[in-house]
């Protein structure tokens, strides 16, 4: 298989634009990008894959857009982030929507239940979580759809990444790695990372984990 890249685009918004979530439409004529910059200016971008044209939504000066996951039975994005209120991070409220991206609406569902901005979707078991980021001082997953929160001890979490089965949940934690069931959460491997840490992916065949840290990079063969 050989691979060429079809498209460049650059994208600069005032003084430093970052992009977090993207993905393709399930007909895969466009792509949705969160996009965020550090004068708290944050949207979602659809492009149109065909013209390249960008019809952007959610225009706002106070939040940020963090994880999208397609959900290819509804056409909807399952979109969170966070209201950001002020420019140090100090009060922040968690927020997620389901994105209509055809007719260009969603609505902002704010939680108080979980205390962390890093919401996710489960798109196999539909079941929207959270972590406990790396400026908690404990680790957890918590679950929205029924209130339960599953404690993980005292090692904050710096990233996760679900199996594409939805059955394994790989979570970062701040020195070590450990791959857990989905969504039980129950311990089967810890993985040894040299006591770094940084990102953390399943390969599409949910076979492989693939480690990215500040000084080595590491690939296991899951069983």
């Amino acid at each position: 298989m050989k691979s060429g890249l079809i498209h460049k685009h650059s994208i600069k918004k005032n003084s430093q634009s970052q992009d977090y979530g993207i993905c393709f439409s399930a007909d895969n004529k466009k792509i949705l990008d969160l996009v965020y910059s550090d004068d708290l200016f944050g949207y979602i971008a659809v492009w149109d894959i065909g013209t390249w044209s960008e019809t952007r939504f959610f225009e706002s000066k106070n939040n940020v857009f963090t994880i999208i996951v397609g959900q290819a039975e509804t056409g909807s994005y399952f979109v969170s982030g966070f209201h950001r209120t002020s420019a140090d991070y100090a009060h922040t409220t968690p927020f997620y929507m389901w994105f209509d991206v055809e007719n260009g609406k969603g609505d902002y569902v704010d939680t108080d239940f979980l205390n962390s901005e890093q919401l996710m979707y489960a798109d196999k078991t539909n079941t929207i979580f959270a972590y406990s980021g790396a400026g908690k001082k404990d680790a957890a997953i918590s679950f929205l759809t029924d209130k339960h929160v599953v404690q993980l001890g005292n090692s904050p979490i710096h990233m996760v990444a679900l199996s594409p089965d939805n059955k394994n949940l790989a979570i970062m934690f701040q020195s070590r790695a450990a791959i857990f069931t989905f969504p039980d959460i129950k311990q089967l491997a810890e993985i040894d990372t040299a006591g770094g840490f940084g990102s953390i992916s399943f390969s599409p065949n949910g076979k492989q984990l693939l480690i990215g840290t500040w000084k080595n990079g590491f690939l296991y063969e899951l069983d």
